[in-house]
């Protein structure tokens, strides 16, 4: 049996247990090989993913049929962890990293969109107290290509540079998501480079004026106000 199908099993008889759990007791060394696996578990219909009760991202079974594990299928799960990057600060890590995070401040998840799949809308929802916060998040470029079709290809695109054009972006979808939902709070949220503080700092006057909120977060999980509106 391998990796794959233990955790399968694994997460059927004790739902809800983080990845660091799951490598744990499954003793698999490396923690981002169970990441990589329940993603793409997620990405077949036989795991979800979602917070549990201690401010984690727990493995759940799938609420529905799950889809039977047959050989081709493994082939394609095997190839799905390519792909998923493995640096913490690709979008996805940093989004599970601040969902816990807000977990353990009191407010509850409502929906976290799954970045793989590149799925629409905001990519954290949470309410508090009546209050709806929505989050869009970023990573940070790799200096490499992510396609294993170009692996270890470096771009032609410096870090910097197309950091600068995902944040743009972000503010763009951060004043679309205040457009939409106008009595909710929104934020935009970064990988801690030093990169996106000085962006950050360039513009802080006008991110005040437009009510915007900017989160940064550490490889540790650590969460940092650097910008917020005066109430």
């Amino acid at each position: 049996m391998g990796h794959r199908e233990r955790v399968l099993d694994f997460v059927s008889r004790f739902a809800g247990r983080d990845d660091d759990e799951i490598a744990q007791a499954l003793h698999i060394t490396r923690r981002q090989t169970v990441n990589q696996i329940c993603r793409a578990l997620v990405q077949s219909g036989q795991l979800e993913r979602r917070p549990n009760g201690q401010g984690k991202i727990g493995n759940y079974p799938a609420s529905g049929e799950a889809e039977p594990i047959t050989d081709a299928h493994s082939a394609r799960a095997t190839k799905l962890p390519s792909i998923l990057p493995t640096d913490w600060f690709w979008e996805g890590n940093v989004v599970e990293k601040l969902a816990a995070h807000f977990i353990r401040d009191g407010w509850t998840i409502v929906r976290c969109a799954d970045t793989a799949s590149r799925e629409p809308g905001p990519d954290i929802h949470a309410e508090r107290s009546g209050a709806t916060l929505l989050v869009e998040v970023k990573g940070y470029p790799s200096a490499q290509y992510r396609d294993p079709r170009r692996a270890g290809e470096k771009k032609r695109t410096s870090p910097s540079l197309q950091a600068q054009q995902w944040f743009s972006h972000a503010l763009l979808k951060g004043m679309r998501l205040q457009n939409e939902y106008p009595n909710a709070t929104v934020a935009l949220a970064f990988p801690d480079f030093p990169r996106y503080r000085t962006l950050t700092e360039e513009i802080r006057g006008g991110l005040d004026r437009v009510r915007l909120t900017v989160l940064f977060v550490s490889d540790a999980g650590t969460v940092s106000i650097v910008a917020a509106p005066a109430p």
